[in-house]
C-alpha cells in the first residue's frame, strides 16, 4: 500500500482522480497488493440487473497482504499490541512472525475439525488477540467469518446462525467489561438450543477460572485444539469475487440486514510504521484486516 494523504489538497485531488478515472485509481492502489493471479478486468458492471464484480479474474488470498509478505522485511515488527481489561494486567504483543505462526496453527485446527472453504464460522467473544487470529485463520482457509457483538442476546444470536447457516461458533467462557464477567458461553449455549441445526462444533477459548458447561463431542478447547498443530498452512486461493465475511448490519425495526463482503473489497485504512492505529469497538471486523494489509 503506497497511498498515504498527507494534506487535504492532497485528498482532494486524489478523491477527482478516483472520480473521474475509477477503473484505473483502484487499479493502482490493487496493485501494490500480492495476487496470485492478476485481474483480468478492472471492474465489470450492469446496474440494470445489477450485477457488479471488481478485479474479475484476478486470484489472491487476503492473509498473505495481512501477513507472509511483511515476513521477509518486517517478521519482528509489532503487529498488534492487546491492553488487557484490567489495568494492573500486563499488555500483550504480537510480531508479524508471531501472529503469522498463530494464525497458522489455528488454521490447521479449523480444517483438523472439518472446516473447509466456503464454511461459515460465527464469532461471538470479546476483543481479545484470538478474536482477530481466528478471523485471519478462516481467511487462510477460505472459511467465511461472522462476528456477532458478545453483548446481543442469545435469540439475536440464534437468528444470526441461522441466516449465516454457521458450521461453528467460536467464543470465550466469559467477557470482561470493567468489574463485570458476562457468561459468554451460556449465552452460546442458550441460543444453540433454539434449533442451530447447523452447528457442528463450539470452540471456546478459556480466558478465566470459572466452570461451564461443556457438552462433549461438540465443545473444543482454543488451546487444547491449537497447542499441538503445525506452523505451516498454506493459505488457499481464493477468487476476487469469493466471500470473505458476513456483515449484518444492525436496524431498529425489522429484521437485521447481511452483507455479504467479497475477498476483494479493499480499505483504505493506511497506517505507517512509525503510527498506531488504537481500536476498542467490536469494529474490529471491518477494521483490523485492511490495517493489517497495508
Amino acid at each position: 500500500m503506497t497511498l498515504q494523504i498527507k494534506s487535504l489538497a492532497q485528498y482532494e485531488e486524489t478523491y477527482q482522480k478516483s472520480v473521474n478515472d475509477p477503473e484505473g485509481f483502484w487499479a493502482e492502489q490493487a496493485n501494490t497488493f500480492t495476487w496470485r493471479k492478476p485481474w483480468d478486468k478492472t471492474l465489470v458492471w450492469d446496474f440494470a440487473i445489477p450485477d457488479i464484480k471488481w478485479f474479475a479474474g484476478g486470484k489472491l488470498n487476503i492473509t498473505e497482504n495481512c501477513l507472509d509478505r511483511h515476513l521477509l522485511t518486517k517478521a519482528d515488527q509489532t503487529a498488534i499490541i492487546w491492553e488487557p481489561n484490567e489495568p494492573n494486567l500486563p499488555h500483550k504483543t504480537y510480531s508479524y512472525q508471531e501472529l503469522h505462526t498463530e494464525v497458522c496453527k489455528t488454521a490447521n485446527a479449523l480444517k483438523e475439525m472439518g472446516i473447509k472453504k466456503g464454511d461459515r464460522v460465527c464469532f461471538y467473544m470479546q476483543m481479545i488477540p484470538e478474536l482477530l487470529i481466528g478471523m485471519l485463520a478462516c481467511a487462510r482457509i477460505g472459511a467465511i467469518h461472522s462476528v456477532v457483538f458478545a453483548g446481543f442476546s442469545a435469540n439475536a444470536l440464534a437468528d444470526r446462525i441461522k441466516d449465516a447457516a454457521c458450521n461453528m461458533v467460536i467464543c470465550s467462557d466469559f467477557n470482561a467489561r470493567g468489574t463485570k464477567y458476562i457468561p459468554v458461553k451460556q449465552v452460546v449455549d442458550e441460543a444453540l438450543a433454539m434449533g442451530c441445526d447447523s452447528i457442528k462444533t463450539v470452540l471456546v477459548k478459556k480466558t478465566t477460572d470459572e466452570s461451564i458447561n461443556w457438552v462433549m463431542d461438540r465443545d473444543k478447547n482454543w488451546d487444547e485444539a491449537v497447542l499441538s498443530q503445525s506452523p505451516v498452512c498454506e493459505a488457499v486461493q481464493m477468487d476476487s469475487e469469493d466471500m470473505l465475511f458476513i456483515l449484518i448490519h444492525l436496524v431498529l425495526l425489522g429484521n437485521p440486514k447481511a452483507w455479504c463482503i467479497p475477498v476483494v473489497v479493499i480499505w483504505f485504512i493506511l497506517v505507517s510504521p512509525s503510527k498506531m492505529y488504537f481500536n476498542t469497538k467490536t469494529a474490529i471486523f471491518t477494521g483490523v484486516l485492511p490495517i493489517l494489509a497495508g
